[in-house]
């Protein structure tokens, strides 16, 4: 990734973006490499000469500005004091790439004179995580299959029953569980949840101890894919409500075995924020402690400066809690259970041992 301040090598093209900057204000007048002759006598050379005018007066600004390697000394800023007064300017800014000397704050702003560092923008002043972004979304799925009632023999209460009972657990997209599988108490007859409400959310658990576990699938290839396969048994063999009731008889459960199959499906986010920009830099004046923030757009000459950004800087700090997406990290989305799985034959495939659960009243 290139930096923007590359841009900006040349001395002459830093003052002509300085002064770039000023011409985003429409009752500005911004010259570059101004000479004038000031009441000394002296010829002046000025980087960038703002000119603001009123019905009833003129305010002129002198513009330093400094593309070096090392810091401004408060030599500059004498050198810079004594133009503002011969020639009678209203006031005087310095614009460098790298800093100040020790003090140097302190006595600009004794002689009146702003002074800015113009540099790339921090991930902050960006929006964390940062002008790039880089995460991996996984999408996680889930079904069921082969579903087995272990020891679970019908009770019957009518002479005519049917001898080969099936079981099955339907999810649908609306919510609304099979009322055959509505549970009740062995103890007393009183109604307790649907047994489809306790598989899903045993389903869940042990699709969110696998995903959560997972880390980034086949090195961070994008469009990578992984099916976990989990023999599951759920037991309700001390639970109370695990009578479920049909017109010709009641079965009490013990257990239920089941496959979990957890889908896992890796996308890899990336983006630059500043892909169509000519350029997006910050400028902070070291003596009203603002920040702004510079850009230009590809393909267009006008260049725009943001309001302060400080105050929007700690409003987001107060807001914030603490909970941002880092780069390289992943973020797991988990699809409803409705949701069907797709599968396109090229997947990694895993396993677990038998998982257990107890339900418990």
């Amino acid at each position: 990734m290139n930096t923007f301040m590359e841009k900006f090598i040349d001395w002459k093209e830093f003052e002509l973006f300085v002064k770039g900057m000023y011409e985003d204000d429409p009752n500005l007048i911004a010259k570059h490499d101004v000479t004038l002759k000031g009441k000394s006598g002296a010829k002046r050379q000025i980087d960038v000469l703002i000119t603001q005018n009123t019905k009833l007066h003129q305010y002129i600004t002198i513009v330093e500005c400094k593309r070096w390697k090392q810091r401004v000394s408060r030599d500059i800023i004498d050198i810079l004091y004594a133009s503002i007064e011969d020639l009678n300017a209203s006031k005087g800014v310095i614009f460098t790439t790298t800093g100040y000397e020790k003090g140097a704050e302190k006595y600009a702003q004794s002689k009146n004179i702003d002074i800015f560092i113009v540099r790339e923008m921090a991930a902050e002043e960006w929006g964390l995580p940062g002008r790039e972004i880089h995460f991996y979304l996984h999408t996680i799925a889930r079904s069921m299959e082969q579903f087995q009632f272990i020891n679970a023999k019908l009770i019957p209460t009518v002479e005519e029953f049917p001898k080969n009972l099936s079981l099955e657990i339907e999810i649908t997209k609306d919510k609304k569980h099979d009322e055959k599988l509505q549970l009740y108490s062995i103890k007393n007859g009183k109604k307790g949840c649907n047994l489809t409400e306790i598989i899903l959310e045993k389903q869940q658990e042990i699709m969110k101890e696998i995903a959560e576990n997972m880390k980034i699938i086949e090195q961070g290839m994008h469009d990578a894919s992984l099916v976990i396969y989990s023999p599951v048994e759920v037991d309700f063999s001390k639970y109370e409500y695990r009578q479920l009731r049909y017109q010709f008889g009641v079965i009490n459960l013990d257990k239920i075995k089941f496959r979990l199959l957890t889908h896992i499906s890796q996308s890899l986010i990336h983006f630059d924020r500043g892909e169509k920009l000519e350029f997006a830099l910050t400028v902070e004046n070291y003596i009203k402690k603002q920040k702004y923030i510079v850009s230009q757009k590809k393909d267009e000459d006008n260049i725009i400066l943001s309001e302060n950004l400080l105050d929007k800087l700690i409003e987001e700090k107060v807001l914030r809690d603490g909970d941002v997406l880092q780069n390289n990290s992943i973020l797991k989305v988990y699809l409803e259970p409705y949701v069907q799985i797709n599968l396109k034959g090229n997947e990694k495939v895993g396993y677990t041992e038998l998982i257990s659960k107890f339900i418990e009243s």
